[in-house]
């Protein structure tokens, strides 16, 4: 059977390659090995929509090192694409690419973020990146660009973008998971390490691409999901056994993250002596609806253990947008605060003291400080510590240098807050007084 490569007649049988070295077969292709590159023959009937031969032929003229591309097109006697000729890489397996020592693993991802940046600066989309479209071969090779699609009008950046958040997908869940996968069989435990990972990746404001290029310091992949996978804990909640790794621990408390049906949580473990609050008092706290100072979800008692604790929901904290807020943003997230002290002590809670320590800023400001809440003897009382307790705390941001100037943002923006709920407290006060030095002072008279 003739066909053209590149302007040059050649003969193939395609059907008689058969019985050579097929390399296999998918929905759109047949794929052949001849020498050191890869034929790749489009089925008579294929599933999907052929590459053009003018998308083929503008592939070609681009240089990549990790996503490859066709380097030669196959035509047929009316000038139709037939198949495209590519490198051959031998699958090595993914234990390679987990093995690979951190240098060069690093200069892999350094690799494909080029490639993602060449490709996208040619208006490359790219697209079906799976485990059977990638061969590894001590790094990542993607090996099937049939659905590749050249999008001239589409902006470079949002190529970019959206190829960069393919390639970040796929190293999620088809290396990060998939190693994981090889280490350990259970499911749930699984699921709890990839979530620490995930974790780890946003706290740090990366994506799984730069985090291999920039931040990992173990060994190997292969070492890295080991040490997540020992710092996992399992324990029996209402009547379930999850998964929890560790956050952080001292000598009184160990907190841990996990997943429950979709929602992430944080576990507080406390060895008996160090949590004040009894197990009625943490069922009548469960009921409270506050909005950012964080109540429990559930208790936890392990007698075995010597441990009690609670549940909450989990939140990441980004400090620096937390200090970005403008001074309207702030003062409404301190009515968000002052709302929750009124509701606790409406069932004579006092929220107890809090610092810049316990305050996370995750779409809003949180604080977390569930181990200092007291029961009063009547609302009064906890209203009048609660008030005590959130005017300290704005005087130890002040004096952190945190937000003299956001204070005095508050002070400016807000003096015609209608706000009832603080109209009696004396935070109010600032809405009233435009003088900085009062913001300095207060105190509870």
């Amino acid at each position: 059977m003739v066909f053209y490569e590149n302007g040059r007649k050649i003969r193939y049988n395609p059907y008689n390659m058969k019985r050579g070295e097929n390399k296999g077969s998918g929905q759109e292709v047949d794929v052949y090995k001849e020498k050191d590159e890869v034929v790749k023959f489009y089925k008579p009937y294929c599933g999907k929509i052929r590459m053009s031969k003018e998308t083929c032929e503008y592939f070609q003229k681009i240089h990549t090192k990790r996503i490859l591309l066709p380097k030669k097109v196959l035509l047929d006697k009316k000038r139709q694409i037939r198949g495209y000729k590519m490198p051959y890489i031998e699958n090595l397996g993914a234990n390679s690419l987990y093995l690979l020592n951190r240098d060069e693993l690093k200069n892999e991802m350094n690799l494909i973020h080029e490639d993602i940046v060449c490709l996208s600066d040619y208006h490359v989309l790219i697209e079906d990146l799976s485990m059977e479209n990638s061969v590894y071969h001590n790094g990542i090779y993607f090996v099937d660009p049939g659905s590749y699609q050249k999008c001239e009008t589409i902006p470079t950046s949002v190529v970019y973008g959206m190829n960069m958040d393919l390639v970040n997908e796929y190293l999620l869940s088809k290396v990060f998971r998939r190693c994981c996968i090889s280490v350990q069989k259970d499911y749930h435990k699984i699921n709890a390490v990839m979530d620490l990972i995930e974790r780890e990746i946003e706290v740090q404001n990366l994506t799984p691409l730069t985090y291999l290029m920039e931040k990992m310091e173990s060994k190997n992949l292969l070492e890295y999901i080991e040490d997540k996978f020992r710092s996992v804990k399992s324990i029996g909640i209402n009547r379930k056994k999850i998964y929890l790794v560790s956050d952080c621990s001292d000598s009184e408390v160990e907190v841990y993250n996990y997943k429950d049906q979709e929602v992430f949580k944080q576990i507080f473990l406390y060895k008996v002596p160090s949590l004040k609050l009894s197990k009625h008092q943490m069922d009548m706290i469960k009921g409270i609806p506050t909005q950012r100072i964080l109540t429990p979800t559930d208790d936890i008692r392990i007698p075995r253990d010597y441990y009690e604790g609670f549940i909450t929901i989990r939140k990441t904290d980004h400090e620096d947008e937390l200090r970005n807020l403008s001074g309207e943003k702030l003062s409404l997230e301190f009515d968000y605060l002052i709302r929750d002290m009124e509701i606790l002590a409406q069932h004579s809670v006092f929220m107890g003291n809090f610092t810049r320590q316990n305050i996370v800023y995750d779409k809003g400001i949180f604080i977390n400080n569930i181990e200092n809440f007291e029961f009063c003897r009547n609302s009064e009382e906890a209203i009048e510590r609660n008030r005590i307790s959130f005017n300290q705390f704005l005087e130890s941001l002040i004096e952190e240098g945190f937000s003299c100037q956001k204070i005095q943002e508050i002070i400016d923006e807000i003096t015609e807050s209608s706000l009832d709920c603080v109209n009696e407290s004396t935070y109010s006060e600032l809405y009233k007084d435009t003088s900085l030095d009062y913001a300095k002072k207060l105190t509870i008279k």
